[in-house]
């Protein structure tokens, strides 16, 4: 689950992400352009691959200097 400033994100089925606000393919969390901005706040809830959590949160603001990737819980 993803959502921004407490609205929740809908996932779209491809990674064109013309049927939606997000995408991911399991490692990678694409969000559709124009989306974020400056001071957004960020929640990913996810259950991870494979490690012994059973699920993740991680809370992001987004920077003024726009947003490229995404590393822990640092966007770039």
């Amino acid at each position: 689950q993803v959502t921004v400033n407490g609205i929740t994100l809908f996932k779209s089925t491809s990674n064109v992400i013309d049927d939606g606000d997000f995408y991911s393919d399991g490692h990678t969390l694409t969000i559709k352009k124009n989306t974020l901005a400056d001071g957004d706040l960020l929640n990913v809830f996810y259950v991870p691959n494979s490690t012994t959590h059973s699920t993740y949160s991680q809370y992001i603001t987004v920077p003024a200097s726009g947003v490229t990737s995404a590393k822990t819980s640092t966007l770039y």
